[in-house]
């Protein structure tokens, strides 16, 4: 059902074999702990004792989880009237006649293969004050379950009964007979909890983001948790890592206005695609300054890594692809054990070959090409460079400039 509108949807007929199995009298709905809906159907299963169903939720198909007339799934049920999810997302089941007296029993239900575990029956006065018709059941922050009975206490008029999930011990939270305990009441049915207005945490919505730098920007999404309510803010800003401002990303920063009741919002962070052969290098972001009484979250901090989509180009020596390339910079290069092709680019390198069969060439500026152990080919090419082969049968190509 829209909860705008009030327009309905049908999403699961019980009378429709094509989504599952049949069933009537669907009485009480719970979300599982898979996204799944849960269902209790009064008239279904086996001798029509009860059985409770998995839906799901986008198209409506059916599983039967646990039939409760069923004794190989545990100890059989009468009327299961209620469903909610307990502290550790167990299901636990409200059935109002089972037991030796008929007067109710609360069941944990396996999420996996259905099995039922009886945690406490109504009858038996070691688990606490006695019950009737226990028909509905909740989850309280403290992790202790609520049930309503509408036939117990002392005038018999209803009760609301506190029970330790673990050990299905009960205490009499409220007689509807007690006038001490305020107005009276008469068959009370259903029972709720009403979590506290909570404004939410703010944080990213994950540690880490990654665009290539062709995208030329990425959408960050910033999420809000455990409460929307009432209007919230967050700053956002970015800070460098690796990467360099204006350069490589441009700087971002604002403010994210949440309305009350939205979850997400997002913010755009442009990045430049240069030409440069840099690497993957990285941005980082900051939630800042929550507004609204919204709290920061663990990843109140996020990481944006920008990868490269330059390739280096392909550098010849004596026609021969290098595999060791310099930069345009005055650097040492220096080769393997093995036979190795190495060039320089710009600037004034020490090139040295070490063992194998080298080919090293200097290209602009003087450079020392020292080829070590093997036979090495040594090319100065441009500039006044000193070539040292050392050991081995080495050819030494000077280039036009002077050299040594």
């Amino acid at each position: 059902m829209n909860a705008n509108t009030g327009n309905r949807t049908l999403l699961s007929d019980f009378n429709d074999t094509s989504q599952g199995p049949l069933g009537q009298i669907p009485f009480s709905v719970a979300l599982g702990p898979e996204g799944e809906i849960l269902t209790v159907v009064l008239a279904a299963g086996t001798g029509s004792r009860g059985a409770l169903f998995k839906i799901n939720a986008q198209n409506g198909s059916r599983t039967l989880l646990s039939d409760f007339g069923d004794a190989s799934q545990g100890p059989v049920g009468e009327i299961p009237f209620g469903v909610a999810l307990g502290p550790n997302n167990e299901i636990l089941v409200i059935d109002e006649d089972v037991g030796p007296d008929f007067r109710g029993a609360m069941f944990r239900v396996d999420a996996a293969n259905g099995q039922r575990t009886l945690i406490s029956d109504f009858g038996v006065s070691a688990q606490g004050p006695l019950g009737e018709d226990p028909v509905n059941l909740t989850l309280t922050s403290s992790g202790r379950m609520l049930v309503i009975d509408f036939s117990a206490g002392e005038g018999q008029t209803g009760a609301l009964f506190s029970i330790n999930p673990s050990n299905g011990n009960r205490t009499l939270l409220s007689d509807f007979s007690d006038a001490s305990k305020g107005p009276l009441g008469v068959s009370p049915f259903g029972v709720t909890t009403v979590a506290p207005r909570s404004p939410g945490v703010l944080e990213f919505g994950a540690a880490g983001y990654t665009v290539e730098e062709i995208a030329g920007g990425v959408t960050i999404a910033v999420t809000r948790s455990n409460g929307a309510n009432g209007a919230v803010s967050v700053g956002y800003s970015t800070s460098a890592g690796t990467a360099t401002e204006s350069a490589d990303y441009t700087f971002t920063n604002g403010s994210l206005n949440f309305a009350d009741g939205e979850i997400q919002k997002t913010f755009f962070i442009p990045v430049v695609d240069d030409t440069d052969v840099e690497g993957s290098e990285t941005v980082d972001l900051q939630l800042t300054n929550p507004g609204g009484g919204a709290t920061l979250g663990a990843r109140d901090r996020a990481t944006l890594t920008i990868t490269d989509d330059d390739m280096a180009p392909t550098v010849m020596c004596n026609g021969l692809v290098a595999t060791i390339v310099g930069t345009p910079q005055s650097e040492i290069l220096t080769g393997t054990a093995g036979a190795d092709v190495i060039s320089a680019l710009d600037g004034n390198d020490v090139i040295r070959g070490m063992g194998g069969d080298d080919v090293i060439c200097g290209r602009m500026g003087s450079d020392q090409l020292i080829g070590g152990g093997g036979n090495d080919q040594l090319s100065g090419e441009r500039g006044d460079d000193q070539l040292f082969g050392e050991a081995g049968n080495d050819s030494l190509d000077g280039g036009p400039e002077t050299d040594r």
